[in-house]
């Protein structure tokens, strides 16, 4: 997409981040990031850990993990962003043993990580400070 204006803002620090969203799949890149979506069979304590199982066994990093009621009584729709692309071996594999378990699973994409430049404040994250 072309850049309209630069530098327009009053923080060197902020960057604003647009997602383009279209139909069909991307190829992956090396660097990517894959987020699905998923209502587990059943709920209860502990029982995410099962659900999130088939990536800690494979190595895969999960960078994002939300939670919201599914909209059927005791149910919730979790989504989760992951490192990797949706093609990755390890990543199909831990996702078809997801989709075993769950009563709803989607990828809903995979997409090249974000490229922030050094400095920049991204809201939500951890800066170490």
């Amino acid at each position: 997409m072309p850049i309209i204006s630069e530098n327009i803002g009053d923080n060197s620090h902020n960057a604003t981040r647009f997602f383009l969203l279209g139909r069909g799949e991307t190829e992956p890149t090396g660097n990517d990031t894959t987020t699905l979506a998923f209502v587990p069979e059943i709920n209860g304590p502990g029982t995410l850990l099962d659900y999130l199982r088939p990536f800690a066994e494979r190595g895969i990093d999960m960078t994002k993990i939300d939670s919201h009621p599914s909209g059927k009584m005791g149910k919730y729709l979790f989504l989760i962003s992951i490192d990797g692309h949706s093609k990755d071996a390890k990543i199909s594999k831990a996702v078809s043993e997801l989709g075993v378990i769950c009563e709803q699973i989607k990828i809903l994409g995979s997409y090249k990580k974000a490229d922030i430049p050094e400095g920049v404040n991204v809201p939500g994250t951890w800066n170490g400070d």
